[in-house]
């Protein structure tokens, strides 16, 4: 019963900001704060999957197929970086819907690239 209500809150949660258009006052949102918190959450999603892509080197066998996947990872998360840094205007008055529904998609996308 508590994780279905659980699942039913995080699902609202998600959908609801797009469903319900109301007068919203951008000045409540810190969209600074919010780029520096989703970054911290992405920068240790990156960090999970560098150690869970230790599975793949095997020390008996030289293969070039985990070389290309951690070089891969790496330029995935020097690209985030620097459209995190350089390419986001940092001190725009937005609610931040976009910033947060991008950083599902990478945080699950980055999830789907480690699971078993």
């Amino acid at each position: 019963m508590v994780m279905n209500l659980d699942v039913i809150a995080v699902a609202a949660g998600v959908v609801l900001p797009i469903v319900i258009k109301v007068d919203f006052d951008n000045k409540v949102v810190s969209f600074p704060h919010l780029v520096e918190r989703f970054e911290s959450l992405a920068i240790i999603m990156f960090g999970e999957t560098v150690v869970s892509m230790a599975d793949y080197f095997e020390l008996n066998q030289f293969s070039l197929i985990p070389m290309v996947v951690f070089l891969s990872v790496m330029m995935l998360f020097g690209s985030y970086v620097l459209q995190i840094h350089y390419v986001i205007e940092h001190r725009q008055s937005t609610r931040g819907l976009v910033l947060m529904y991008s950083h599902f998609l990478i945080v699950i996308s980055l999830n789907m690239l480690t699971a078993p």
